[in-house]
Parts: structure tokens; C-alpha cells; sequence
């Protein structure tokens, strides 16, 4: 995540949407009073290797420790993080203020959000057919063993295979 109160935006990491890459490349935009998050070891190295700004004032003032911060920073040796590179948009107001946050621009990158939305239902109706499923044994046994599987594995973990997805969806038709 970077605040930049130089050029007054605020990027928002989300998961799996090349945020390093684009955190690494605005970074050398930033100021010194700029916020930039850590990344990974091996990305901070390609980060210094480009001769970019790294992770700067994302540290919590020592003046805003509680005492189980005290004691955090005793027994794991960690600093309290103000900021943290995955941090949902609404923290980020909550530490910067409204005057900031109406102030800059905020953008975020984020894969199709109809994927997503997808996903949620499969899973809701999977999960509506599989407790279903498991306080009704007749009904299982009316399934199939083979639908039943897919469901658990689905359960489980997401299903990626297309082909599978399709036979999955029929089943809990």
C-alpha cells in the first residue's frame, strides 16, 4: 500500500492483482514523507536494486503503544504497523482522516468482480446442498456417490477444472 502525499493517491493492495509490481513501480514516485509497506524479501531486493524508495513510515508512533504493544515489542521483537500493505480501504481512512481521504485520489486493480461474484454462489449453493446432503443420508444415497465426491471436493477446495465445474454444477441441480 502506498499513501503519497506528494502526489496526493492512495494505491490499495487487493490479493492476487499484481499489487507488488505496481506498489514496486510507484514507489519511485514517492516522497520522503511518503507511506510505502513492505513487500517480500526477494521483492524489496528488486526494489532496492531499481533504486527505488523501500518501506517507510508505516510504523506506528511510539506515542499511540498500548500496553500489549509494549509487550509485543518485548517478547517478538516486532514494531506496531500503522500501515500494512494488505489493509482494507476503510482502516486506511479510519488512521489517515476524512480531510486526506477526500482530499486524495484512490485507486486499486481488481480481477472481474462478476468472477467473484460467481464463486460466492457456487459456494453458497454448495454449501446449502451439502448440509443437506449430511443430515439427509437417503437423499445422499439418491445423489450418487460420484455427485457426492464432486461436492466434497468442491467443499474442500476450489474446483479449477472447467470440465468438472460443469459435471458439479449439474449435480446440484
Amino acid at each position: 500500500m502506498i499513501i503519497s502525499h506528494k502526489y496526493k493517491f492512495i494505491f490499495i493492495r487487493t490479493r492476487k492483482t499484481a499489487g507488488t509490481s505496481i506498489e514496486i513501480e510507484l514507489s519511485k514516485f514517492c516522497g520522503e514523507e511518503d507511506v510505502i509497506t513492505p513487500i517480500s524479501l526477494k521483492d524489496e531486493a528488486i526494489r532496492r536494486k531499481l533504486g527505488y524508495r523501500g518501506p517507510q513510515n508505516y510504523i506506528e508512533s511510539w506515542l499511540n503503544y498500548e500496553f500489549k504493544d509494549w509487550v509485543r515489542l518485548f517478547t517478538d521483537l516486532e514494531r506496531k504497523k500503522k500501515f500494512v500493505h494488505h489493509m482494507p480501504a476503510k482502516e486506511i481512512r479510519q488512521k489517515i482522516g476524512d480531510d486526506i481521504w477526500n482530499r486524495y485520489f484512490k485507486f486499486c486493480f481488481e480481477r472481474n468482480p462478476w468472477d467473484e461474484e460467481q464463486r460466492e454462489n457456487i459456494k453458497n449453493a454448495l454449501v446449502e446442498k451439502l448440509s443437506l446432503l449430511m443430515y439427509n443420508p437417503s437423499l445422499m444415497r439418491e445423489m450418487g456417490e460420484k455427485s457426492f465426491e464432486i461436492a466434497r471436493a468442491k467443499f474442500s477446495h476450489e474446483v479449477r477444472n472447467e470440465k468438472l465445474k460443469r459435471i458439479y454444477l449439474e449435480a446440484l441441480k
